[in-house]
């Protein structure tokens, strides 16, 4: 009967060992991917490969929650999720980045970025300004606050929108420029007109 037990304690140590890669040999893959993909000789961005080292991270994150590795793991495929415009997944990375290190110096640009997945990727207009004003509102001295403000002004806006408004308010700063400028010449002429 004890000849049974350790047979089947051996067996289930190693099924339960060989069910995943070790964390050395999913590093490795990782690494692997990433100089495919950001290789200074490579001629374009390979979207099959991106995807590949997304899940790769993703199983990481899942396998080893706490490791040391796991936040950069999660920013990483944050941002390739946008790069491949991947919105859902995208906020499914960031969101879990905020909630699991709250403090992290860059919780502060997942948030913002967030807030540009919502309204440029998912087109969720109400949602990516609810996520720029909890921006502005959480990290009022960030120096991407005037970015954000910025993005809620033109959210919706095309490019061309965008330009012809810029292009109107500078107008309309120039003429208003003009206006003041004649305003202070006329009242220096009143002013000599009257000695």
């Amino acid at each position: 009967m004890k000849k049974v037990a350790l047979a089947v304690l051996l067996v289930s140590m190693i099924a339960f060992t060989g069910c995943g890669p070790s964390r050395n040999k999913m590093i490795s893959g990782m690494k692997e991917k990433e100089q495919a993909l950001f290789s200074p000789t490579a001629t374009s961005f390979d979207s099959t490969t991106a995807r590949a080292l997304v899940k790769m991270y993703e199983k990481f994150v899942a396998k080893f929650p706490n490791d040391s590795l796991t936040p950069s793991c999660l920013l990483k495929a944050g941002n390739l999720s946008v790069t491949l415009k991947d919105g859902n997944k995208a906020i499914e990375f960031l969101e879990q980045f905020i909630k699991k290190y709250p403090n992290h110096p860059k919780a502060e640009v997942c948030l913002f970025t967030e807030g540009f997945v919502y309204g440029d990727i998912l087109k969720k207009l109400d949602k990516a300004r609810e996520t720029y004003q909890l921006f502005i509102e959480k990290y009022p001295h960030s120096p991407f606050v005037n970015d954000a403000q910025m993005s809620i002004q033109t959210l919706g806006k095309s490019p061309e929108q965008i330009v012809r408004e810029i292009e109107a308010r500078h107008a309309a700063d120039s003429l208003r420029k003009v206006d003041s400028l004649a305003k202070l010449h006329h009242q220096g002429k009143v002013k000599k007109s009257k000695r």
